[in-house]
């Protein structure tokens, strides 16, 4: 296998796995119902992707992972021009490819997912659990102004 091909699976690969990581701490953290100070730990996923990721790839790809980084370092001087647009296109395709993870439930995102993400960032009204088989318990858990 040529060192570019290599180079390029190894960027779809990083960009899948920080892509998922990422993704993934937000939903875990909405699901828990954690307050919008999660933020902190969906930022300690991220930051821990990105160093399994470039730890794991950056010897056979520069581990850029992102178009922002390879247009930089190709302005530096440090990544040669006639490979950006092929390392663009990698990276597209891991971050598209976890839109469609079959390991994931409901194969990317979906309404859950937005409304999960939202209400992160108060951006959705809670859910009202009243006369829905919810107990007082846990609709006073879910919104701490229910009645």
């Amino acid at each position: 296998m040529r060192e570019h091909t290599r180079a390029l699976l190894a960027e779809i690969a990083g960009t899948f796995m920080f892509i998922v990581i990422g993704a993934g701490a937000i939903v875990t953290t909405v699901a828990a119902g954690s307050p919008p100070n999660g933020l902190l730990s969906i930022a300690f996923a991220h930051g821990l992707a990105l160093a399994i990721a470039v730890s794991s790839f950056g010897a056979i790809s520069g581990a850029h992972f992102n178009p922002a980084v390879t247009f930089g370092l190709a302005i530096a001087g440090k990544h040669p021009w006639s490979r950006v647009l092929t390392y663009w296109a990698a990276q597209l395709v891991g971050a598209l490819a976890e839109l469609r993870d079959p390991l994931r439930p409901g194969h990317g995102l979906d309404a859950a997912h937005i409304r999960g993400a939202r209400r992160l960032v108060g951006e959705v009204e809670q859910p009202d659990l009243r006369g829905r088989g919810g107990t007082s318990e846990s609709c006073m858990a879910l919104d701490p102004h229910c009645k």
